[in-house]
């Protein structure tokens, strides 16, 4: 299989994952996402956002060393993940945006509309959810590119 098709069913498993996911915003869901990324004390008002994405992206395969540092998130700790312009984001890639510092997947990136599709933990009724966000909005993106190709070697 070539590099650039892996690649490619990686970055489709990761958006078909968090997919999996719509609606969701129960007990047990939340308890599934904050123990699969090393928490053990959480509640309903906490923010899980990145934890749900990154919770998403290890079922995957990816970011397996990583865990949330609640107050920091997962991206921006060492070792960095590696952040890129969004006119180069493909499906999978995290954003993370300037209000709030939320975090979500990119499922398309719509260069003619200058739109980011996401889908994202606390969401519209704090659920997951998949929509659109103005490109410029982002304050930092993320590739998972190097993530993929350490797992696919």
């Amino acid at each position: 299989m070539s590099p650039e098709l892996a690649s490619t069913l990686v970055r489709l498993n990761v958006v078909e994952t968090f997919r999996s996911y719509l609606g969701r915003y129960d007990d047990e869901f939340l308890e599934m996402v904050w123990s699969g990324v090393g928490v053990d004390r959480w509640n309903k008002k906490m923010h899980h956002c990145g934890a749900t994405a990154l919770f998403v992206l290890k079922q995957c395969g990816l970011f397996l060393d990583k865990q949330w540092l609640v107050g920091s998130g997962f991206a921006l700790v060492r070792p960095y993940v590696r952040s890129i312009h969004t006119k180069f984001a493909q499906p999978g890639d995290l954003v993370v945006y300037r209000k709030g510092w939320h975090h979500a997947i990119i499922t398309d990136n719509d260069l003619l509309n200058h739109d980011l599709r996401i889908i994202q933990g606390n969401g519209e009724g704090r659920r997951v959810t998949e929509t659109y966000r103005a490109r410029n909005e982002v304050e930092y993106c993320f590739t998972i590119q190097d993530e993929i190709e350490r797992i696919t070697k």
